[in-house]
């Protein structure tokens, strides 16, 4: 029996500058000025202490997007400091936050899909076993849009250009 697909997209609202939050928690020194950066995420050591890191995988994803920079999705940054690369070791693709500040989200969701495609590629996996954490902060909108996606690279692109068009009307 096939397992359903497990589709899970929240679109909130942000109240603050996540950007200028990591440069007050000395995360970061500085706030980048590119058009689409990679924030880390806020995680808990076993001792409850926070610490803040990206995915595994997000030199490699940011890689795959410095290399896609002439596809009119502008600047790619990372904001880079006292961070590091959260090893996880399991299927889950989890990408790095996204802070876009252009109106390139088409460009972007395409990126992924393109990205999702290659990963599967190198892991030698089917395209209808793709297993997705994203999170996109869009500034112009003052939107967070967190997904969390189980099943086919191809209904993933069609979930990302669905959430695309809510965030249009």
């Amino acid at each position: 029996m096939k397992e359903r697909n497990t589709q899970i997209v929240k679109i909130s609202e942000i109240s603050s500058d996540l950007l200028e939050e990591l440069v007050n928690a000395k995360v970061i020194e500085f706030i980048p000025t590119a058009d689409v950066i990679f924030i880390p995420d806020k995680t808990f050591a076993n001792d409850n202490s926070v610490q803040w890191m990206f995915p595994e995988g997000t030199e490699s994803f940011f890689d795959f997007l410095k290399k896609s920079e002439h596809h009119d999705l502008g600047t790619v940054d990372i904001a880079e400091g006292n961070t590091g690369e959260l090893q996880q070791h399991h299927d889950l693709l989890e990408l790095a936050t996204i802070i876009i500040t252009t109106p390139s989200f088409d460009v972007l969701v395409n990126l992924i899909s393109n990205y999702i495609y290659d990963f599967l590629k190198i892991k030698r996996k089917h395209a209808d076993e793709v297993d997705v954490k994203l999170k996109i902060v869009r500034k112009e909108k003052s939107t967070t849009t967190s997904i969390e996606f189980k099943g086919s690279a191809a209904d993933f692109k069609m979930v990302m250009d669905s959430v695309n068009d809510k965030k249009h009307k």
